[in-house]
């Protein structure tokens, strides 16, 4: 279900953007400019969710990594670079498991779910991370039809937005 061409495009797109920079050291978060810090304030909550999808199987492989940093970067046009997103990652990791998976998760899930499309495009980033490893196990895909559920993306709509119908 969630293995579509759609969403292999969208993957292979953020695995390209998504590799790690170059001799970039990984700078405090707090160090950030005004713009970045606005915009990695929009695209949190996303990013958010990704990291709790990536690490939903146990473990986060290098390729949803890699999706994750292509995610910031596009959804930023490179104003965030790799090892801002890195550094946030590690900060999403923490805040859920300091404060516990389903309040993290409900929570970015309900600010999303107030934009259409925030909540479209969240949905095929989302698989698009679940494809990143090229495995997507049963947690994967029962996360992935919850999130659609959730941010209220109904199966017809699914179906237009994965190129199935």
């Amino acid at each position: 279900m969630v293995d579509t061409e759609v969403l292999r495009r969208i993957r292979d797109e953020l695995l390209e953007k998504g590799r790690p920079s170059m001799g970039l050291g990984a700078p405090p978060i707090d160090g950030l400019t005004p713009y970045e810090l606005a915009a990695l304030e929009r695209v949190g909550p996303l990013v958010e969710l990704l990291v709790l999808v990536m690490t939903a199987d146990g473990h986060a492989h290098e390729r949803e990594s890699d999706a994750v940093r292509g995610v910031v970067r596009a959804l930023t046009d490179g104003l965030l670079r790799g090892h801002v997103a890195d550094r946030y990652v590690v900060h999403c990791r923490e805040l859920a498991e300091r404060e516990g998976f389903d309040t993290r998760l409900f929570g970015v899930l309900d600010q999303l779910a107030h934009d259409r499309d925030d909540a479209e495009s969240a949905v095929l980033l989302v698989g698009a991370v679940v494809l990143a490893d090229d495995e997507v196990d049963a947690r994967e895909r029962a996360l992935f039809e919850q999130i659609t559920g959730e941010l209220g993306v109904s199966p017809k709509r699914l179906d237009a937005l994965l190129g199935r119908g």
